[in-house]
């Protein structure tokens, strides 16, 4: 989502709304409270519906999810940049294809930017990766990503071109990938829920900044 449009991402295509506009009426909750006379909302089609490119040739029972920058980032007039993560059955990795769209280019099509996809590996074979929204740090981009037992940070391009690319273990605690997690690297903290208490729990890998007298 970016300042003036909607994306919805799923298997083999992007669907691309205008924002409506806004209603005119003060209270907001009366208005979303009126039923159409119909019963039934009222559809609103995407103004584009663009495909995957024909080079984009994932395997669908291979493919477990998708992700880009975190929300924090949207009204950035930038193309639409999102991964598609893949992983098969015996392989002991899963791949990050990365493929670019302008929402502002009516005849704008999905470009896949990675001539060669990244490659992360697991230290478990079966199991299922994680990845926390990307978050951005100079030119390169930062994942957070987990398996079972471990969260483990990206630091690069996710590309076969970065001039960066280098996997760092944050933390080693047991059914950790099963929880929610988001890590910040400008101030160099990870956030996670316990899987034992549900308490969220913060780690700081910079020092903190000392008090004010």
């Amino acid at each position: 989502m970016d300042e003036n449009t909607i994306a919805l991402i799923r298997e083999s295509e992007v669907c691309v709304w205008d924002f409506p506009e806004l209603s005119a009426t003060r209270d907001a909750q009366e208005e979303f409270r009126k039923v159409p006379e119909s019963g039934q909302s009222t559809y609103v089609p995407p103004r584009a519906v663009i495909d995957f490119p024909e080079e984009y040739s994932a395997v669908p029972a291979h493919i477990f999810g998708c992700g880009g920058l975190c929300d924090w980032y949207t009204g950035s007039r930038q193309p639409l940049m999102f991964d598609m993560w893949g992983k098969s059955t015996e392989a002991a990795y899963f791949e990050f294809t990365r493929l670019h769209v302008d929402l502002q280019d009516p005849q704008s099509c999905l470009k896949v930017t990675s001539a060669a996809p990244a490659q992360l590996t697991l230290r478990n074979a079966n199991s299922r990766p994680s990845c926390a929204s990307y978050r951005a740090c100079g030119e390169d981009t930062v994942v957070a990503w987990s398996d079972d037992d471990n969260i483990f940070c990206h630091t690069g391009g996710l590309s076969s071109y970065s001039g960066v690319n280098s996997v760092t273990t944050l933390l080693s605690i047991k059914d950790v990938g099963s929880r929610e997690f988001s890590l910040c690297p400008i101030s160099g903290r990870l956030c996670y829920v316990d899987a034992d208490t549900c308490e969220v729990r913060v780690v700081d890998f910079f020092p903190l900044p000392p008090k004010k007298p």
